[in-house]
């Protein structure tokens, strides 16, 4: 019998769920930047860039071990 010496867990909604040892994987949401005109006045204008903010989507996924708890447990 082998002795697990870590025990894996991220917490959602303030549950720990627990997870298979390295499989956790983070995505930044970067989205794209948007260029913009912007008036100075005078007939003057500048470019600007901007966030657009809607596509700053993360995403966040692991792997679960198929135990009764962890089957019960998803939605």
């Amino acid at each position: 019998m082998a002795t697990i010496i870590n025990n894996p867990s991220i917490n959602i909604n303030n549950n720990p769920i627990p997870v298979a040892a390295n499989t956790v994987k983070f995505q930044e949401g970067l989205g794209e930047q948007d260029l913009k005109v912007q008036s100075t006045g005078g007939g003057n204008v500048i470019q600007v860039y901007c966030d657009n903010i809607e596509q700053k989507i993360s995403m966040v996924s692991f792997d679960m071990l198929p135990t009764v708890e962890n089957v019960e447990a998803s939605p």
